[in-house]
């Protein structure tokens, strides 16, 4: 099974990096979806950065533990 999925994933890859484009139109967003994936960007940036902020937030409902 490990040699089907390996051919599997390497079909993606070539796909993606080695056959041509079939559009090559940029691929175009709502504002508001760009902004909410700029948001969850910049948390998963902070909260890998500095864990213990989350951690601390999450203690706070939790003061006997």
């Amino acid at each position: 099974m490990s040699a089907v999925s390996l051919y599997y994933y390497l079909q993606v890859l070539k796909r993606a990096y080695v056959m041509p484009a079939v559009d090559e139109s940029p691929i175009k967003a709502h504002p508001v979806t760009l902004i909410v994936l700029l948001a969850i960007a910049a948390a998963v940036v902070v909260l890998g950065c500095f864990p213990a902020l989350l951690q601390n937030w999450i203690a706070s409902f939790y003061p006997q533990m």
